[in-house]
């Protein structure tokens, strides 16, 4: 057996694990069936670590192997999760609804959800049920290094910074997606960041969407899962018509 195919049944072992620890995480045993496929990152450009493709029956946990190798995977239990959760969301939520509006309030909203269980798991929650308040300055484990709870936040708040100036650089449809994950990441986080650390602010960016994306925030406070699905749905098409006003100015 070689080095790579040792890893491979080390983590193929591990992930099973933690996919049974997720359920235990969320309280909920309906999760979809699924996959590891192993990707080179050396001789595939893949901008991941690992990515939940829930368009597959079963659906695929893509893994970069590159971070097999390296001391990166320690601590990865919340990057897990947050994938864990694209595959709970999109094998439970809403499935009775028309696929491709389905498909248009999933790909925002999945990544708010799944930003949220991520947080949890890195401040080290026992489950959803189960949580602990804790300080800015306490350290976790982001793979192989600790960090504090506000550089935690203040990362994705860069994130979102970073995709604001290439979307201005670039409005590619690909650039708008990447964006519009980087402010749900921001919201995900800074939900439950308000929950059980303390009241952050959403960083002030400078793009079109900005003032949208508020309201989009304000909607997920205001309604519960289960009564999302129309209003927020109606603002994604809100949001896609300023993307798409944009772009086509650009082509002129």
């Amino acid at each position: 057996m070689s080095h790579t195919d040792e890893m491979i049944l080390m983590w193929n072992e591990f992930i099973t694990q933690e996919y049974q620890n997720y359920k235990m995480f969320i309280n909920n045993n309906q999760m979809p069936q699924y996959r590891t496929n192993y990707i080179n990152g050396n001789e595939i450009e893949i901008p991941f670590i690992m990515q939940a493709d829930t368009s597959h029956n079963p659906m695929i946990l893509n893994i970069n192997i590159v971070y097999m190798e390296k001391d990166k995977y320690l601590h990865c239990q919340p990057s897990l999760f947050h994938e864990f959760t694209h595959m709970w969301d999109s094998a439970n939520l809403f499935i009775d609804e028309e696929p491709l509006n389905r498909s248009k309030f999933l790909s925002l909203y999945t990544e708010y959800h799944a930003s949220q269980i991520e947080f949890l798991r890195f401040i080290e929650c026992r489950s959803i049920d189960n949580i602990h308040n804790i300080t800015p300055l306490d350290e976790f484990f982001v793979f192989n290094k600790k960090i504090s709870v506000i550089d935690y936040y203040l990362n994705v708040c860069r994130l979102l910074f970073e995709k604001s100036c290439i979307y201005k650089s670039y409005k590619t449809p690909e650039n708008y997606k990447y964006l519009m994950d980087a402010y749900m990441y921001v919201f995900g986080i800074k939900n439950m960041y308000d929950k059980y650390v303390n009241n952050v602010e959403i960083p002030k960016i400078n793009d079109i969407f900005y003032e949208y994306m508020l309201i989009t925030y304000s909607l997920l406070q205001k309604y519960n899962t289960n009564d999302l699905f129309k209003p927020l749905l109606q603002h994604i098409d809100s949001l896609d018509v300023v993307f798409a006003k944009d772009f086509i100015n650009l082509q002129q």
